[in-house]
């Protein structure tokens, strides 16, 4: 029987950099768009530190929701705000 082997993972995390490449290479984000969205993938790697998390794990949606719920609950976000929160993530 075959099997079949998971993707490889990467062993560093990606850089700001990284991120931007892949999105202009995909021609898949805007400028303004991934200014937002580096801001908040920020926010959620200073979240991962501050709790001493690993961010890899943290990145499901289980726990990109629970993030995101905590901080909107600090920041008095409204639902509309927390969905476009958890897409960037």
């Amino acid at each position: 029987m075959a099997t079949v082997s998971a993707r490889p993972q990467a062993k560093t995390i990606p850089t700001f950099d990284d991120i931007h490449r892949v999105w202009r290479s995909d021609r898949c984000v805007n400028e303004a768009s991934a200014a937002v969205y580096i801001r908040r993938i920020k926010l959620f790697r200073a979240y991962c530190i501050e709790h001493r998390l690993e961010e890899r794990k943290e990145l499901t949606f289980e726990r990109v929701t629970r993030f995101v719920v905590e901080y909107s609950c600090h920041r008095n976000l409204d639902p509309h705000a927390q969905d476009n929160f958890l897409s960037a993530l």
